[in-house]
């Protein structure tokens, strides 16, 4: 990776290597399956950016066990745990499982559990940030990141009359042990990371309904919402450039020949908290973006072995107003490029060929 971004400069090569070996053997006439394994991992990355390291180096050998248990077509439980040797012979010890439960053919619960880590690299996982004038502060040596992880689905499928529909609720918590931390929040003239020192954690619920309205006019309804938060210089706050709530609105038909097909998507999304910065902008200092909503169409055209396909993204031609701030003055203390919360490109009519060779 080269990168360049006004007068700072991020170089970057890395160069891994994994092997994973995994022996499974059955238990109890099919019902129970285990898995033994053994894997390593290398990994060096180089990186020149002043105040990180040049070379840094994973070696992590692990072993783990899985275990699959089924009871007839009810129950399905897939348990797991994994131990692996990080840097310093620290050993790490991540425990998962994961359960299915056929109440009837169309009435399925889900739950899974879990720990979870990695290593983050501060620059190469967040390049953005050197899209902007502010000085880039690297606090400490940063952390593996650690998270315990857990939630639930519940998916019904049925008739209304002979219609027939789907629904589907997913419920899910992240909670963060460490993690680096990408501090926009605490100083509008530096973007600082450290390791995290408080709570931070993600809460997510989302439904989704698909339903044939009427014969080969199928729609489908979707909302999200997500919490998420993380403690920035000893404050609880709301992640930045991450929307609450989100919603999809999707109708596709066929016709009886299915020579056409018709699509349409309308996407919304809520207000988004904006990173502390110079906020100069027409509108005058601002901490949330407005919400907004997108729209997209297409029509195909079927033929015997090919296809042809128009629409438009974005049909409205929303788009984000001045998105980079003080754009005329690349170099001075108050250009930023890092508040991108919408689309920064108008309406999109494309036209398309696809053909199917068997």
């Amino acid at each position: 990776m080269k990168s360049n971004f006004g007068l700072k400069k991020y170089n970057g090569r890395e160069s891994s290597f994994y092997y994973q070996g995994i022996y499974q053997n059955i238990i109890n006439n099919n019902n129970g399956e285990y898995k033994l394994g053994v894997s390593y991992l290398y990994d060096r990355l180089e990186q020149y950016f002043p105040g990180l390291p040049v070379v840094t180096e994973e070696n992590v050998p692990g072993v783990f066990l899985e275990y699959t248990y089924k009871y007839f077509e009810k129950l399905t439980v897939i348990g797991g745990i994994r131990e692996d040797l990080q840097e310093k012979n620290m050993l790490v010890f991540t425990p998962r499982i994961h359960a299915k439960y056929n109440f009837t053919d169309n009435l399925i619960f889900r739950i899974s559990g879990g720990r979870s880590y990695r290593k983050p690299y501060q620059l190469a996982d967040h390049l953005s940030v050197l899209a902007s004038s502010r000085q880039i502060i690297f606090k400490e040596n940063i952390l593996p990141e650690r998270a315990w992880n857990y939630g639930s689905n519940l998916t019904l499928k049925s008739q209304i009359g002979h219609r027939e529909f789907s629904i589907s609720t997913d419920a899910y918590r992240t909670e963060f042990t460490d993690q680096l931390v990408v501090d926009a929040y605490s100083d509008s003239t530096q973007i600082s990371f450290y390791n995290l020192k408080g709570s931070s954690y993600s809460n997510s619920f989302q439904i989704t309904l698909n339903i044939e309205v009427i014969e080969r006019l199928n729609l489908r309804l979707g909302y999200k919402l997500e919490d998420v938060r993380s403690t920035f210089n000893k404050k609880l706050e709301q992640q930045p450039l991450l929307s609450k709530d989100r919603s999809l609105a999707s109708l596709s038909y066929n016709t009886n020949n299915e020579h056409w097909k018709f699509d349409y998507t309308i996407v919304y999304e809520g207000k988004k908290k904006l990173q502390n910065v110079f906020f100069n902008t027409e509108n005058g200092n601002q901490k949330y973006s407005p919400s907004f909503a997108l729209m997209n169409f297409q029509v195909t055209k079927v033929f015997r072995k090919f296809e042809i396909y128009g629409g438009s993204e974005n049909l409205t031609d929303y788009r984000q107003l001045h998105p980079i701030i003080h754009p005329e003055n690349p170099f001075g203390n108050s250009f930023d490029a890092t508040n991108i919360w919408g689309p920064i490109q108008g309406r999109r009519i494309y036209l398309g060929f696809r053909m199917s060779i068997h």
